[in-house]
Formats: structure tokens, sequence, C-alpha cells
């Protein structure tokens, strides 16, 4: 079609590896957070117990940035919450803890 314009986005994920006493968030691999970008937030334990965040998929204008943010971490304890109140579940344990 002629008339169609293409428009690249850059999408930055964040991920993010917490203290392993936050072990108890979960005991196995969790997609409890879907978006209109992605498949969701992950929630897993890493090898040594620590659990991992992530990615989340926020546009960005660099490319190149690699960074984490602390909104990108509070976006993720705002949507967790949220979760965890949906699901009313006594397993799903505050990630503020």
């Amino acid at each position: 079609n002629e008339n169609l314009t293409l428009v690249k986005a850059v999408l930055k994920g964040e991920e993010f590896i917490l203290d392993k006493k936050k072990e108890h968030l979960t005991r196995h691999l969790l997609f409890p957070l879907p978006s209109a970008t992605s498949k969701g937030i992950l929630v897993i334990k890493t090898a040594d117990g620590n659990p991992m965040i992530g990615p989340t998929a926020e546009d960005c204008d660099d490319k190149q940035d690699l960074s984490t943010t602390d909104i990108g971490l509070e976006k993720f304890i705002s949507d967790w919450e949220k979760f965890n109140k949906a699901t009313n579940t006594t397993t799903n344990k505050n990630i503020k803890e």
C-alpha cells in the first residue's frame, strides 16, 4: 500500500534481581502481568534463589540506554500489588516486606 507509513519504535526492557530475602515471592515461573506491548513481566528465581523480575516494555528514545530506573521498579511493585489483590491468595506476599 502506497499510503502505509512504518514507524520504528524503541522499547526498553528493565529487569531487576531482588535480594534473596524476597525469595518468598514465587516458587516457580509466573507470567502474571501481561500488557498491551508484551507477554508480561516475569517473576522467576535465579539459580541462586534470588527473585528476578522483568522485563518491562517502555518506550525509549535511546536504544543504547541499558539503565534500570526507580520508575520501572515502582511500576512493577504497583502491578504486583494489584495482582496480589486480584488473586487474593495467601501464598502471594507483599513485595515491600
